[in-house]
């Protein structure tokens, strides 16, 4: 992490090369993201965690914050148009226009009421309010291990989090998440539900407010099952130019699973 301090390191070059598509490429939490593929141990997890939970990261706000695109309100689709049945269960990310890169993604919804995991800790509505989801984040580090990570959320539908800039569009839903010590906040816009490919597409404006930051994070995930095909790729890509344009719509292609790897 402190490599990532040297503005003229290998690390930093090596960062901005990488994330030559985001908003601010030489910002130096994109090199300090990557240091996430060299937790390989729990020894290791639990040094983040401590770190996340001390308030160090509130000390002084991010060197950068990307600006959320701005969303007419008629392309935002309510939550009801995926199907209950259909969102419910495993997605894969298969697009992002972001940082967030790692490889064999996968998104998992819970409905309301679901028994078949409990709640965390610090978890306030899930599972008993009637209009509250779960969702599981899991993703693999890439140093070689196959260690997965789980972020979960409670997802709201038709609930926003209000703050000082982002999308001013209504939001198909809002999450909150806790993980490392650090509280997430995110509003999600569904832009495309494709039910021939069971693909969709959203664009999420997330916060975090102990940096005081933004993510502008444009994202296309796939029901678990579908077949990634060229066809798919192509009309995920176009649409999401056609609906935010080449700023936000310019999408990079997330790796799958590798062999052995938890999915």
């Amino acid at each position: 992490i402190k490599e990532c301090d040297d503005e003229d390191g290998d690390r930093r070059r090596e960062s901005r090369e990488k994330f030559a598509h985001v908003q601010f490429p030489a910002d130096p939490n994109l090199c300090r993201y990557q240091c996430f593929d060299l937790i390989v141990d729990d020894e290791a997890e639990r040094f983040i965690s401590c770190v996340g939970g001390s308030g160090c990261l509130e000390i002084e706000p991010a060197a950068s914050s990307d600006t959320c695109a701005a969303i007419p309100q008629n392309n935002v689709l309510p939550f009801s148009a995926v199907p209950q049945d259909v969102f419910e269960g495993r997605w894969k990310k298969m697009l992002s226009n972001s940082w967030d890169l790692w490889p064999c993604q996968r998104t998992e919804f819970f409905a309301p009421h679901n028994d078949e995991v409990l709640p965390l800790p610090w978890m306030e509505e899930w599972p008993s309010n009637d209009n509250v989801w779960r969702m599981d984040l899991n993703w693999t580090v890439g140093a070689g291990t196959g260690r997965t990570f789980t972020m979960t959320n409670e997802l709201t539908p038709g609930a926003r989090w209000n703050y000082t800039g982002g999308t001013s569009a209504h939001p198909t839903a809002r999450t909150r998440a806790i993980m490392w010590g650090t509280t997430a906040h995110e509003n999600w816009y569904f832009l495309d539900y494709n039910e021939q490919y069971h693909s969709l597409l959203m664009h999420v404006c997330a916060y975090t407010p102990a940096v005081r930051s933004f993510d502008a994070i444009t994202m296309v995930i796939v029901k678990e099952g579908v077949n990634i095909t060229p066809d798919l790729l192509n009309y995920s890509r176009e649409r999401a130019q056609e609906i935010l344009g080449t700023d936000f719509g310019t999408l990079q292609r997330i790796e799958g699973c590798k062999t052995g790897y938890a999915s």
